[in-house]
């Protein structure tokens, strides 16, 4: 699940002495592992995916090949992590991971919970969201200004004041981390962590969760 950014800041003296400067940072460092890997795995590396509902925004409309670009560019970040996972996309048919533009008024059925009520609460808040395998069925809320720019080179953009909307490709990325079996990560510099970030590339703590869940665990299907 992906949350719009809340601000954060941190007030340090205006001097602070060289030793006492290190030991903040060291007791800042997120530890070895800040991540959360849920699980499971799927069984079959290859898996398949499709858009089955599109947004109904006018700001979105005839760019349904640009989202699927941005959809498919966030799963090609994951699969560089490990070779044991692939993204496929087919289509029509049931495909693994099912992505839906819907608002808080549309119901989101899923085999697993028939009580499960959209987490979706207008613009802001709660942007995205994603089930675990053997689901794994991402849903955008389409309540959103979504921003359609392409993955940044450098490693983060800043979260700006009276940006043009919410990072539609970070948002994707992050969820299909959930997608993949992975919860949140405490890592600041992780894809993983709870908050929308400006974070267009998977952090080391991203990385070491997806190998651990992939290439040391049993998969299902």
């Amino acid at each position: 699940m992906s949350r719009a950014p809340r601000s954060r800041r941190v007030l340090l003296p205006a001097a602070v002495s060289t030793a006492l400067t290190a030991a903040l940072l060291t007791a800042a460092a997120p530890p070895a592992a800040s991540y959360d890997v849920v699980g499971p795995a799927w069984r079959d590396p290859d898996i398949t995916w499709r858009i089955v509902e599109y947004s109904q925004r006018e700001s979105l409309r005839g760019k349904q090949r640009q989202v699927e670009r941005l959809v498919g560019r966030a799963m090609n970040e994951w699969s560089k992590a490990s070779r044991k996972i692939r993204f496929r996309k087919v289509g029509g048919g049931h495909a693994d991971i099912e992505i839906r533009f819907v608002t808080r008024a549309d119901r989101i059925a899923t085999p697993h919970d028939a009580s499960f009520r959209s987490p979706f609460d207008g613009p802001g808040g709660v942007v995205a969201y994603a089930f675990f395998p053997p689901y794994g069925d991402l849903y955008f809320d389409d309540e959103e200004n979504w921003d359609l720019t392409p993955p940044a080179r450098r490693r983060t953009l800043p979260q700006a004041s009276g940006s043009r909307g919410q990072d539609l490709y970070q948002s994707a990325l992050h969820e299909l981390g959930h997608s993949i079996g992975l919860g949140h990560s405490d890592d600041p510099r992780s894809v993983m962590q709870a908050d929308v970030t400006g974070r267009h590339f998977l952090g080391r703590d991203d990385v070491r969760a997806v190998r651990a869940l992939y290439e040391r665990r049993p998969r299902t299907r």
